[in-house]
């Protein structure tokens, strides 16, 4: 007894290998049992549930529908009969003779009829204006007359526009009163500035004639326009 017990007392311990064998497969035969246990459960479950009731419709009875009670018929009416009203007849008149008519064949000759002369109600007269003193007009009118022409006696044709030969002319407006000149201005250049400021200068110091007695004190717009030409003009 003493040698068995020594001898089991000198075993050696398992190795690495054997201790994972032994591990694999207790839990290999640890899933093989749940794996049952699981399937065992599902088949009872499936045995529990009862397959579901099939109704079918063709046994319930459907109702049929009632038949209406015949409507009652309206009751005839009772036919209104007229009696004829006699209509009295006129008494029918005898025929009378007639009488022969004499037809005039002239034609009556009607005198002419003359139309009412309508006269109508003369309009009233208006007395025209007073003419306007001719003498006056006609001296105005020549004295702008020798204003256009002091102007351009005045001109002086720009030495570097004669050299190049430049011409033209230009539209000056310009208000005078009592022979001085003011609010001068160009109304239609000859695009040639040369030619613009000499038009100008002319307006300025022309030497303008006597102011006639109806425009003493008067302003007076004219418009003249001023020529640059190298030769005379006719």
């Amino acid at each position: 007894m003493q040698i068995s017990a020594a001898r089991a007392g000198r075993r050696r311990p398992l190795s690495w290998g054997k201790t994972l064998l032994i591990a694999m497969v207790v839990e290999a035969a640890l899933i093989v049992g749940s794996g049952s246990l699981i399937l065992n459960a599902m088949a009872r479950t499936e045995q529990a549930v009862e397959p579901p009731l099939e109704v079918l419709f063709d046994d319930v009875k459907k109702e049929e529908p009632r038949p209406e009670p015949p409507k009652p018929k309206p009751a005839p009416k009772p036919e209104v009969k007229l009696k004829p009203v006699p209509v009295p007849t006129p008494p029918v008149a005898a025929p009378q003779p007639v009488a022969p008519q004499t037809v005039n064949v002239t034609a009556a000759v009607s005198p002419a009829v003359e139309a009412p002369v309508v006269v109508a109600a003369a309009a009233p007269v208006t007395p025209p204006p007073p003419a306007p003193n001719n003498a006056a007009a006609q001296r105005e009118a020549e004295f702008a007359a020798k204003v256009k022409a002091a102007i351009q006696a005045a001109v002086v044709y720009p030495s570097a526009a004669r050299s190049m030969g430049f011409v033209g002319k230009a539209r000056v407006e310009f208000s005078l009163r009592d022979g001085v000149p003011s609010k001068v201005k160009i109304i239609q250049g000859s695009n040639i500035v040369m030619i613009d400021r000499a038009a100008l200068a002319a307006v300025a110091n022309a030497a303008y004639p006597e102011t006639p007695d109806s425009l003493k004190g008067k302003e007076q717009v004219y418009q003249v326009t001023v020529l640059f030409e190298l030769t005379p003009a006719r």
